[in-house]
């Protein structure tokens, strides 16, 4: 009895740091609009807010590439940890073609993704983070942006809440998706990245982790 407690414990634990349980949302909104310096100097913006379904304490950004119809890379962008709850999250993205832009620190054959996560909600006040990554033109190409949009459903997709995307279709038309699967299939020769969000409550993760004690002792 008491292995089989300890096993029954362990494929808990183990389910529970596996991050099972993404949190969706109840609703999500966008901003695409750029401003008149950033059309010209070709960067792209995007704002997106979310009202999660229920309270989290993790909050990652991920930023997902395909090109050709296959998914080619995937980089944490930005993320958060909470000690008390939080039910919005804010990000924000901005991409430079750092051989139109020239940047000091910038490298020639790179885009330039700038991320920015705002956690609010709880009772400490809101929680800013950002990162900022140079990806290579041969993981993907936005010199010239073809379309872009967000996901409004708030639906789980894959382990993650897609939010945003953004696509160059190499001269071709645009052609949207309900989620990141049907928008590559929809695009197969475009560049894409598809910008998603896992939220996770590891207090309530640790709650269903947590073995109940039995009163009898073990024999």
């Amino acid at each position: 009895m008491q292995l089989i407690r300890i096993v029954l414990i362990l494929a808990l634990l183990a389910s529970a740091s596996d991050g099972a349980d993404p949190i969706g949302a109840e609703k999500v909104t966008g901003n695409l609009a750029q401003d008149r310096l950033a059309r010209i100097l070709r960067v792209n913006q995007a704002e997106i807010h979310v009202d999660a379904q229920r309270p989290f304490t993790s909050a990652s950004v991920l930023l997902k590439f395909y090109r050709n119809g296959k998914k080619i890379d995937t980089i944490t962008a930005a993320a958060a940890s909470h000690v008390n709850p939080q039910t919005t999250a804010t990000v924000s993205l901005q991409t430079a073609d750092l051989d139109f832009l020239k940047l000091a620190d910038g490298k020639s054959g790179n885009i330039r993704f700038h991320v920015e996560l705002t956690t609010s909600g709880g009772d400490d006040p809101p929680l800013y983070t950002a990162q900022t990554h140079d990806v290579a033109k041969t993981v993907c190409s936005l010199t010239q942006l073809s379309g872009a949009s967000w996901w409004p459903k708030g639906t789980i997709h894959d382990g993650a809440l897609p939010l945003y995307w953004m696509l160059h279709a190499k001269g071709k038309g645009v052609t949207s998706g309900e989620n990141p699967s049907n928008l590559v299939e929809n695009n197969p020769d475009a560049d894409i990245v598809v910008v998603t969000l896992v939220l996770t409550d590891s207090a309530h993760e640790n709650e269903v982790a947590a073995p109940s004690r039995s009163s009898n002792p073990p024999r």
